[in-house]
């Protein structure tokens, strides 16, 4: 339990931080459609940066990312 409680500590406070600094914290403050969430999820699973994630991440796992913070 203790690992899911600071997770969600950590993202309460970045939010937070977010919110003082008025940066949007959902995407779709970014004017960004629903409808290109797959475009951008597999536009993400192609980048070369996600080779550093300690988990392996693919389209379906950034589209879930994705939609978690759209609205």
């Amino acid at each position: 339990d203790a690992p899911e409680v600071a997770v969600e500590a950590l993202a309460s406070q970045i939010e937070d931080y977010l919110r003082l600094a008025d940066l949007p914290t959902r995407l779709s403050e970014y004017d960004i459609p629903e409808e290109e969430i797959d475009a951008l999820a597999e536009e993400a699973a192609k980048q070369w940066t996600a080779q550093f994630n300690p988990r392996k991440a693919g389209k379906e796992d950034f589209g879930h990312l994705y939609r978690s913070v759209y609205a």
